[in-house]
């Protein structure tokens, strides 16, 4: 079922809605009638949202159906017969609100005070208090003599005397109870301390088992990063040192090296730079 104060806020969005498209269809008046109708309705219902609450929850669904059905109805009669999109608008409202209000509980809930329920768990907690725990007394009246006028007082003062020895013993049952309770989060507490202990131990032996299992892959994998590091840290010492070795031999020419203009001419053979002689013009 539909709590009442959803029917309350469905009529006032009603209204407003109504209230806004009346302005944007021609002939409107039956939509201003409508909004004027559903915020009456949703102001002087007997639920959380009303103001006035004059009308009872049963009454104002009932009053909701009859509105929303005559609501339905009215574009029949030409005089107050909207556009096509105004009656659109009308029998879309008017069907939601008969349908939810159909939907809705009438019923009142009432909510017992917090201070109540906590009297009342105290009071069922108490131990009951017997009349009398001790069979009569020598001098009452079941132990007298029939027509003795002492019978009936005598009756009162036994019960009246019981009535502190049952006190008495009410006193240790509630010490009993009070002790009670420590005892019993101690080993409440025993329990959790147990429990955690377990998961302790479980979630050691399943991390041991981790690096157990993975150990020999982590070790595998530092062994080659650390022989990719030594052959990376070879390539660059090679590089340096190939770069560095023929700017420290270019300070001169070694010897027998060729000058700038070649090698030397061995002995015997002609130099490239001799001047090559053609014949003598005659004279």
């Amino acid at each position: 079922m539909v709590p009442f104060w959803i029917l309350q806020l469905a009529e006032l969005l009603a209204a407003v809605a109504l209230a806004d498209l009346s302005l944007h269809v021609d002939r409107g008046g039956l939509l201003v009638a409508g909004t004027a109708v559903f915020a009456l309705l949703a102001i002087t219902a007997n639920g959380p949202l009303g103001l006035v609450r004059v009308v009872p929850r049963r009454l104002h669904v009932h009053a909701v159906c009859v509105v929303a059905v005559v609501f339905a109805l009215a574009p029949v009669l030409p005089q107050v017969r909207p556009d096509v999109s105004g009656i659109i608008i009308i029998e879309f409202g008017a069907v939601g609100l008969f349908r939810l209000a159909t939907l809705t509980s009438t019923v009142v809930t009432v909510r017992a005070p917090r201070g109540s329920a906590r009297a009342a768990a105290h009071a069922t907690d108490r131990p009951a208090v017997p009349t009398s725990s001790m069979g009569p007394a020598p001098g009452s009246a079941l132990g007298s003599a029939p027509g003795s006028a002492m019978g009936p007082t005598a009756a009162t003062g036994s019960t009246a005397t019981s009535a502190p020895s049952t006190g008495a013993e009410a006193a240790p049952r509630a010490a009993t109870e009070t002790v009670s309770t420590p005892e019993t989060a101690g080993r409440w507490i025993g329990r959790q301390a147990t429990a955690a202990a377990q998961h302790a131990g479980i979630a050691a032996e399943a991390a041991a088992l981790t690096a157990e299992k993975h150990a020999p892959a982590a070790r595998a994998q530092a062994g080659r990063a650390v022989r990719s590091a030594g052959r990376l840290t070879g390539r660059l010492t090679r590089s340096v040192a190939s770069a560095s070795g023929p700017r420290s031999g270019s300070s001169g020419p070694a010897p027998g090296s060729s000058g700038p203009s070649g090698p030397a001419p061995a002995a015997g053979e002609p130099s490239e730079t001799t001047d090559i002689q053609g014949p003598e013009d005659p004279k």
